[in-house]
């Protein structure tokens, strides 16, 4: 079974987007604050004549450059062992390079101080250490023994204190220091620090790469001082490292893993504590079958994300994969904390309990992985397993992915026919008819059988073949298989061999989708897609604009049109954010009642999210705000039961700032939290903090 081969921030995009990393504007208040910004736009116009348009490289430093410290020192606060303390010290003054220079000496005696309060008996060991070394090593060791017995927390009076104050969080996982530099830069401590603003700025935009959780609080702040930080980090280093992880994506998909290996260690020169790299790092082991190193580095990617479900998954898979079945279970087991219903880690372990002979334990994971993808790729294999230990799987007659499995075509054609004339809403303000598109097209599993799939579909198709669905069907599969030729990134990641593929399958696509128009124009889902398939053809707007018209007039209430042409609106394609933003508000104001059209005004604010690195200041804009809680409202009101727009409207009013608002909707959300595609919370425990902090029971 293949892993999910993720990444943290791609910028998406087909075949011919491109981007260059690293512009950053720099000017200076009337109180000589320094600001950063990726958009000259922002910067007020007494302020332009005086800023600098430099790489980020230029104005901040490289940060890949920085740190060459022993690991088992950086990153002590994630997994913390006292007795091996004194050996990371012997080891540590063997190293001339880190004692020669005055300037770590303090900083290196201040972590083994902080380090060594919580086991003092081991203060004594030094008096014996200080027997074997001498000149500067003894000089260190002596300092270490009078810090130990006498220590004091760093102080935050200068610019030096910065590396002493970060070796105690090294030392001791402390983020109420992460916290303590956040505030020297909001205002909130006293005057006297105000000196230190762009210091601490600078040290955070330097130390952020090297630990993914000070980055991960940076960008959950809602102060724009704070979002200019971020917009730095995400150009300097996870942007880079986003390209150089995209390029190993796509040569690992054509099985060039030495080259792909070079790609992810680029990637790491950025970014060097970057899970998603780790993740793709410890599948190729995998693929070498170097089960050892693939564990290896899938733990250090589980230290970095602890709460991340694909990478808790692999974990598990790689403990499996050397008959380690207690470790994989228990990895799996933690997985299903943070996502209950991933559907790889319900296969893995029912696989896992049957090698135990655990049946029962077995029988309860199969039969969730059934009932969470019953379109998925072991499900076969699923059900024989259940039925050979006398158990069944009910399975409901409306279920479109069934009929499909089952090649019942005769009934699955009358089925999508009813959705299409009865052109209805679910309580989620969904079209069925889309949905079960999704559900005939889809992979519920990161492993996607394209050829499975389009076998079936052609099968379909032979035996109906004026069918407008199963051409329709063939053509959203084969945009998918186009994707998953071209991989991840922009266009200066693609590989040539995928950049051939890509085009073929693209091209495909447009048959069969044209193919289904002609056949049926009453169906607006075609010409939605056909509006994708001019985006990555590259074609003009006036075939996107042909495609569009042909939607909006076969069902001027589906918002599918809509969504495909904001995607071609983007700056990142073919548009502009006026252009984007002029699209989606005139939808807005135009949009038939009870439809799901104004969120695509959502959306558009969601990519300008998205493009700040995630920052959470971007929704305290008063103006942003106003627009999104208006979408919201609007969509609510058609559809009060839409849990899935609920998710949202609390996430975007806590991000906003609007407490009373998320408060209202977490109310109303309850236990049923939603995570579609992962954008809306991230992970479990993210909602669960978000309601713990407003109280919400």
């Amino acid at each position: 079974m293949r892993r999910v081969l993720t990444i943290l921030v791609v910028a998406l995009g087909f075949l011919f987007p491109t981007f260059v990393w690293g512009e950053i504007y720099k000017w200076v208040d009337e109180k000589g604050t320094v600001h950063f910004s990726e958009d000259p736009g922002t910067i007020p116009e007494k302020y332009t004549e005086k800023t600098q348009s430099k790489t980020t490289e230029t104005i901040l430093g490289n940060p890949s450059k920085q740190f060459k410290e022993d690991e088992r020192i950086t990153y002590y606060y994630r997994d913390p062992r006292p007795n091996e303390l004194i050996p990371i010290l012997e080891s540590t003054l063997r190293e001339k390079d880190a004692i020669s220079n005055s300037k770590p000496v303090k900083p290196l005696v201040h972590f083994f101080a902080t380090a060594l309060q919580k086991d003092l008996n081991k203060v004594k060991n030094l008096k014996t250490l200080q027997q074997s070394y001498s000149g500067e090593a003894g000089r260190l060791l002596q300092a270490l023994t009078e810090e130990a017995r006498n220590y004091h927390p760093a102080d935050l009076k200068s610019p030096e204190d910065l590396e002493l104050l970060w070796s105690e969080y090294k030392a001791s996982g402390n983020k109420e220091i992460i916290e303590r530099l956040i505030k020297v830069i909001t205002g909130t401590t006293p005057p006297k620090a105000n000196n230190l603003r762009d210091p601490v700025k600078q040290f955070l935009i330097k130390i952020a790469p090297h630990h993914f959780e000070v980055y991960g609080t940076l960008r959950k702040r809602p102060e724009s001082l704070i979002g200019e930080i971020v917009t730095i980090i995400h150009h300097s280093a996870f942007g880079p490292a986003d390209e150089h992880l995209s390029r190993g994506l796509n040569l690992y998909n054509e099985k060039k893993y030495n080259e792909a290996m070079q790609e992810f260690n680029k990637s790491l020169s950025y970014v060097p504590d970057y899970c998603s790299t780790y993740m793709n790092i410890a599948n190729i082991y995998d693929e070498q079958k170097n089960f050892w190193e693939a564990i290896k580095a899938g733990k250090r990617a589980v230290s970095i994300e602890p709460d991340n479900p694909g990478a808790l998954s692999n974990l598990a898979f790689y403990y499996g994969r050397l008959n380690e079945q207690d470790e994989a279970i228990k990895w799996y087991q933690k997985c299903l904390e943070y996502d209950p219903k991933k559907v790889d880690c319900h296969y893995g372990l029912g696989a896992t309990y049957i090698r135990k002979r655990d049946t029962d334990k077995a029988v309860v994971h199969f039969k969730k992985y059934v009932e969470y993808a019953p379109n998925g790729t072991h499900v076969a294999k699923a059900k024989q397993y259940l039925a050979s230990v006398g158990q069944t799987v009910k399975e409901e007659p409306t279920n479109v992915a069934t009929m499909f499995q089952n090649k019942r075509y005769d009934v699955l054609e009358k089925h999508l026919l009813s959705l299409l004339r009865e052109r209805n809403r679910d309580k989620d303000g969904q079209s069925p008819l889309t949905l079960a598109y999704q559900k005939i097209c889809n992979i519920e599993e990161p492993e996607r059988s394209y050829a499975t799939k389009i076998a079936l579909l052609k099968s379909w198709l032979g035996q109906y073949n004026s069918s407008h669905f199963a051409n329709a069907c063939l053509g959203m599969v084969y945009i998918d298989y186009a994707w998953d030729a071209r991989g991840e990134g922009y266009a200066n990641t693609i590989t040539e061999e995928g950049g051939h593929q890509y085009e073929d399958r693209i091209l495909t696509a447009k048959k069969y989708l044209e193919k289904a128009y002609s056949l049926d124009q009453s169906d607006p889902n075609a010409p939605a897609r056909l509006i994708t398939v001019a985006m990555g053809l590259g074609l003009e707007r006036k075939e996107m604009e042909r495609q569009f018209q042909r939607a909006i007039l076969a069902d001027p209430t589906d918002k599918e049109a809509y969504f495909a042409k904001l995607e071609y609106l983007k700056p990142k394609w073919y548009g502009s954010k006026e252009e984007m933003f002029s699209f989606a508000r005139e939808a807005m104001r135009k949009a038939s009642p009870n439809s799901m059209i104004p969120m695509v005004l959502m959306a558009a604010h969601l990519e300008m999210y998205y493009r700040s690195g995630q920052n959470a200041s971007y929704f305290r804009n008063p103006n942003v705000w106003k627009e999104m809680k208006e979408v919201y409202q609007t969509v609510t009101k058609s559809f009060p039961e839409a849990k899935t727009i609920h998710n949202w409207f609390a996430r975007t009013a806590y991000l906003a700032g609007d407490y009373e608002v998320a408060r209202e909707e977490l109310k109303k959300i309850g236990d049923d939290w939603q995570n579609r595609q992962k954008q809306i919370w991230g992970d479990k425990k993210t909602f669960e903090e978000v309601k713990r902090e407003l109280s919400v029971k």
